[in-house]
């Protein structure tokens, strides 16, 4: 990774998971300044000790950015009611939703005032390591981007499941009736799983194969054969390009990871 001049005039998203970080930096002040970085998590010992490794590896890290926020996938995540706005209500949520927690519950910063918040179960210590290494840090569950972007579509497609393959795990996220029904992830092993696990939940909720739809977003290789087993059952099942907005960031948009570059453009939106 390279340093950028006057970083107090730049925003850096990162996207954490268990095998490496994805990083975007973008100026608040040109467009076309959009840099994609992939940071391994290579080496020995925990979660916690690979991530503190790299990231004290990639001293542009800890420049003094005007915006971070760190989008981190968790294992175990749980959708909180509205009740549940303080630490030790959502602790009990979760722990409660779980036979035997091991990790530490933490309860996510709200992706946007209208959002759900999360609770997540991480590992020990890695909560509370990103917000004493980043200034001024909001920290968002992975499933959060995905919600929003269902939110965002609620006004004219009023019930759907989107979809957000990454890596070996798909996350789900459905609407019926104008509003967020459940969300939730998946591991996966082969694309038939994936496909089963969609058309179920598409089952469960009571959406319909003719007039209902499936959105695919990312750029995952196995999607052209999730999307090709999906139409086999739903009639409308719609990949979603990069929106036009985004190549205004910068040529790498198109490579950079759903919840990135949805969380910029999020960014753009409310700044201009």
């Amino acid at each position: 990774m390279n340093h950028v001049k006057r970083p107090e005039l730049w925003t850096m998203l990162l996207l954490i998971n268990e095998q490496n970080i994805h990083v975007v930096r973008f100026s608040t002040a040109q467009s076309q300044s959009l840099i994609l970085d992939v940071i391994e998590l290579s080496g020995d010992g925990d979660f916690k000790t690979r991530l503190e490794t790299a990231i004290y590896d990639n001293e542009p890290l800890l420049d003094d950015y005007a915006h971070t926020r760190v989008i981190i996938r968790a294992t175990h995540f749980l959708l909180l009611p509205p009740h549940a706005s303080d630490d030790a209500t959502a602790e009990q949520l979760i722990t409660g939703s779980l036979a035997e927690p091991v990790d530490d519950p933490v309860l996510a910063d709200a992706y946007l005032d209208n959002e759900p918040r999360v609770a997540m179960m991480l590992p020990s210590g890695v909560f509370g390591f990103l917000k004493r290494t980043f200034n001024n840090c909001l920290i968002h569950s992975h499933i959060s981007p995905l919600i929003n972007a269902a939110n965002a579509a609620a006004g004219s497609v009023n019930s759907g499941l989107w979809l957000f393959l990454d890596q070996n795990r798909m996350d789900a996220a459905v609407m019926r009736g104008g509003s967020l029904l459940c969300a939730n992830s998946f591991a996966f092993s082969y694309i038939d799983d994936a496909a089963y696990f969609a058309l179920k939940l598409f089952e469960t909720a009571h959406l319909s194969q003719q007039h209902d739809d499936i959105q695919l977003f990312g750029s995952h290789p196995l999607m052209p054969q999730l999307l090709e087993k999906l139409r086999r059952y739903v009639a409308s099942v719609m990949p979603q390009l990069p929106a036009a907005q985004a190549l205004k960031l910068g040529s790498d948009a198109p490579a950079v990871p759903f919840p990135l570059l949805h969380t910029a453009l999020c960014i753009t939106k409310l700044r201009n």
